[in-house]
């Protein structure tokens, strides 16, 4: 029993210990394991052997295990140092840059300044005078010179003074844009439009600040908004009208049916002659008119044919008006006929 208990240990040891070499620790510890036990079991030379192969194969798939975890420990911590290091020099970089900048601002500061009171001062003078482009654009530019300086708190004593005459102006530059919007609105007579630009004018111009440098000018430029609105009122009310009119007949007319591009029928037409015909397999419609919309909705003229009470095929012409079906918007039905 123990000879052949010997043979069984050290032979699963030996194998084991081979299959190490693809498996690594999954069955090199256990032929290592395997291979102790069989030597405790009074083997033979050739159970020793095998034994000792098995041990050995284990311990080498272990060691190599155990090597390549050191080198991916290695190799991981490198990329993380590499990682680390980069980022630090990133960071020193964009420490100088801003270093650079700072000093940069600091030393061209007097002219920088200088540049963006007279672009804030441009800005003052186009809102007065009602030039949005150029109010626009000066304050887009005295905004972007002044922001490094705010950013930084950077001459405060200067620059907030600065920032707070661009932030009160605000309001009176969307309105100024709002007003010139609508006025190129109305010249394209899109009434509706042009009011509601001139609407959100108006609440712009409502968010100027009490101690506003330009109130004057922006109280002039409401009256006027407000006298415009005043002028193209009617017009506005018919445009609205004519919208509401528009929106109706695609409620119960729909879309504009289209006729069948083979023979130029239309569905909802078959349809209602075949409804009362006396043989309504024999209907069909052709070169149906393209629709055209009416006070009684969309209005075509088509040719049917079809056979009569006595058989006799017979081509009439018909004016039919459609509307939308009821319950599917897609589909058209006819609502009247002559």
């Amino acid at each position: 029993m123990n000879s052949k208990s010997g043979i069984s240990t050290a032979t699963a040891s030996l194998l084991l210990g081979l299959s190490s070499f693809l498996c690594l620790c999954f069955t090199g510890v256990p032929a290592a394991i395997a291979g102790l036990i069989a030597l405790t079991k009074d083997p033979t030379k050739s159970e020793r052997v095998q034994a000792w192969i098995g041990i050995v194969l284990g311990g080498l798939s272990i060691v190599v295990l155990g090597v390549s975890m050191v080198a991916s420990n290695i190799e991981e911590k490198q990329a993380l140092e590499e990682e680390r290091a980069q980022v630090q020099a990133q960071y020193e970089q964009s420490k100088a840059d801003e270093a650079a900048l700072v000093a940069s601002l600091n030393e061209d500061a007097e002219v920088n300044l200088q540049e963006i009171e007279e672009h804030v001062a441009a800005m003052e003078a186009a809102l007065a005078s009602k030039e949005a482009t150029t109010a626009t654009e000066a304050r887009k530019t005295a905004s972007e010179l002044l922001t490094p300086y705010t950013k930084r708190k950077l001459f405060p004593d200067r620059t907030t003074p600065l920032e707070a005459r661009l932030q009160a102006a605000q309001p009176h530059v969307e309105a100024l844009e709002g007003w010139d919007n609508g006025l190129v609105l109305l010249e394209e007579k899109s009434y509706i439009d042009a009011s509601a630009s001139m609407d959100a004018a108006l609440l712009s111009l409502d968010k100027l600040p009490d101690d506003y440098v330009n109130k004057k000018a922006a109280t002039g430029l409401k009256r006027e908004i407000s006298r415009k609105q005043k002028g193209f009122a009617s017009k506005k009310k018919k445009e609205e009208d004519a919208l509401a009119r528009a929106l109706a007949e695609q409620l119960v007319c729909g879309d504009r049916p289209q006729p069948d591009g083979w023979d130029g029928g239309l569905i909802a037409v078959d349809r209602y002659m075949k409804d009362r015909a006396h043989d309504p397999s024999s209907i069909d419609s052709e070169q149906c008119s393209q629709p055209v919309m009416t006070d009684n909705c969309w209005k075509t003229t088509c040719k049917v044919r079809g056979k009569n009470a006595f058989g006799a095929e017979v081509l009439n012409v018909h004016t039919l008006y459609l509307g939308r079906h009821p319950q599917i918007s897609s589909m058209h039905i006819v609502i009247g006929a002559k």
